[in-house]
């Protein structure tokens, strides 16, 4: 079976705004009888990443259908664009860009192998003309 990617016709990017990222937590408290916890690492745990999209009404089913359908209810990875890497472009060690032979920058490929976060379905809700769909990812291992 093929891996999942995030539909073409939603937007690739979620908004600046309300952008967070959760590192990785795999940490377990053990209590002891006197004096400070131990903490031991129990598990890698996976980055977190919520945000928004806004789409016009009509792209609303869209989203449903991904959701519902191609993901199971939310179950199954995804392949979706690496929101703060992909399409940036490649800078040299000054801080410049790098550029191809016809003199266009260099952009960076990257994306995230995916799932949406079990302790949260997403939430669809109107703004202005627009909905606003907020979700929480976990970004998966790659091996």
């Amino acid at each position: 079976m093929a891996v999942l990617t995030w539909p073409t016709d939603l937007p690739p990017f979620i908004q600046r705004e309300g952008y967070a990222e959760t590192l990785p937590d795999g940490r377990k408290k053990i209590e002891t009888d006197s004096g400070f916890d131990f903490l031991r690492l129990e598990s890698p745990g996976f980055e977190q990443v919520a945000g928004s999209i806004y789409v016009p009404r009509d792209r609303v089913p869209r989203f449903k259908r991904f959701w519902k359908v191609e993901t199971r209810g939310g179950v199954l990875p995804f392949v979706i664009s690496d929101q703060l890497l992909d399409g940036q472009a490649l800078l040299d060690s000054s801080g410049a860009p790098i550029l191809d032979s016809s003199g266009a920058p260099i952009l960076v490929v990257a994306k995230w192998l995916v799932r949406f976060a079990p302790d949260q379905a997403p939430r669809i809700e109107p703004s202005g003309v627009r909905f606003q769909i907020s979700m929480q990812l976990e970004i998966l291992p790659l091996g």
